[in-house]
């Protein structure tokens, strides 16, 4: 089933969307004058285990990223030099920050 959203519901979601975007541009800006970054895991961005997460976060207005180390189906890829490379390339293009690192493997 086709699921149609109202002219009403749209008007309030783009609302909200437009006061949360300024209310965060506004926190933004009172953190970065006491000199606290602000960053987000990559699986929050929707890019988890990519060095592309990188690039969002840059246009999402952060400082930096947490990566994620990987899983063993991916036989925890950021050990992989090549894909250390990616990131490190990609964090010094936008000029952002590598904030930490998460091992999500362990939420299992």
């Amino acid at each position: 089933m086709k699921s149609i959203i109202s002219r009403r519901k749209a008007l309030i979601s783009a609302g909200a969307l437009l006061a949360s975007t300024n209310l965060y541009a506004s926190f933004a800006s009172d953190f970065r004058k006491k000199g606290i970054k602000i960053g987000a895991c990559d699986w929050s961005v929707g890019k988890i285990g990519s060095p592309e997460a990188v690039e969002v976060a840059f246009n999402l207005g952060l400082d930096g990223v947490q990566v994620n180390m990987g899983n063993p189906s991916n036989n925890m890829h950021l050990r992989d030099a090549n894909i250390q490379q990616q990131y490190l390339n990609n964090f010094k293009k936008y000029g952002i920050k590598c904030s930490s690192f998460a091992i999500g493997e362990l939420n299992n």
